[in-house]
């Protein structure tokens, strides 16, 4: 082997131990930066798994509240009545109710919705005064859907339009 061929061996054998060279760290710089961004993200993770620790002994006071307290699904039939009857029975003075829609029941296996559409009105303080009345926490009554406007016909009043909804317990199985 001449002089001139062991150069050209030696350059041959040098460009790839720097070609193994530079896949092997891009290969390492990737797999380093995928390692450090699932680092990261169960960093985030059992920072959350810490929080819900601390927080365990106020949520287990609220299923435990809850399961003493909300009312149990009984029928579709009764929990609708119940829900037509609740936007009807609180006291109303000062306000005119328009319409109510009855609407399908809605369950998942933490809760049956039941839900009827309301249109009333009266004046605005009236209005938030029977809103408050209906929507307690104790009573697992809520709204959604709101919407206020004035009326045309007589403009010291409101038209509310919203959906009461009440949640009850699965029934047990």
């Amino acid at each position: 082997m001449t002089r001139s061929e062991k150069r050209l061996l030696t350059i041959l054998l040098s460009l790839f131990v720097l070609g193994g060279l530079l896949i092997g760290v891009t290969t390492y710089q990737q797999k380093r930066t995928a390692l450090l961004t699932e680092r990261q993200e169960l960093t985030g993770e059992w920072l959350k798994i810490e929080a819900l620790f601390e927080e365990k002994e106020k949520w287990e006071l609220r299923a435990n509240w809850l399961k003493q307290n909300q009312p149990v699904f009984t029928s579709n039939k009764d929990i609708s009545e119940s829900i037509f009857n609740d936007s009807m029975a609180q006291n109303r003075s000062g306000v005119t109710i328009a319409s109510q829609t009855l609407l399908p029941v809605e369950e998942t296996e933490e809760y049956i919705e039941a839900a009827i559409a309301v249109t009333a009105s009266g004046e605005l303080a009236a209005i938030s005064r029977w809103i408050y009345d209906i929507t307690s926490p104790s009573s697992f009554r809520t709204i959604r859907n709101v919407s206020i406007t004035p009326d045309i016909e007589k403009p010291e009043e409101i038209i509310a339009q919203f959906e009461l909804l009440r949640w009850y317990a699965p029934p047990e199985t």
